[in-house]
């Protein structure tokens, strides 16, 4: 793989301030093929910026009235 480099993310906007700071960078948020492409030489980041921890979960929304 190419080198690159990893930020965590810690709220939705310090995730978009990064992504303006490097127009290369991708967002990585699991259950994507992202890392594979790069291991096969298709995909070459600058920046991956990891939102699983802090704020993917946050940015799921649900339908007013149904179950929570």
């Amino acid at each position: 793989m190419y080198a690159f480099q990893y930020e965590r993310a810690t709220d939705p906007q310090s995730a978009v301030a990064k992504l303006k700071a490097d127009g290369d960078a991708k967002i990585l948020a699991g259950g994507q093929s992202l890392l594979a492409a790069m291991k096969l030489r298709l995909a070459a980041p600058s920046t991956l910026i990891d939102i699983n921890r802090n704020i993917a979960m946050g940015l799921t929304t649900q339908a007013p009235g149904a179950a929570a």
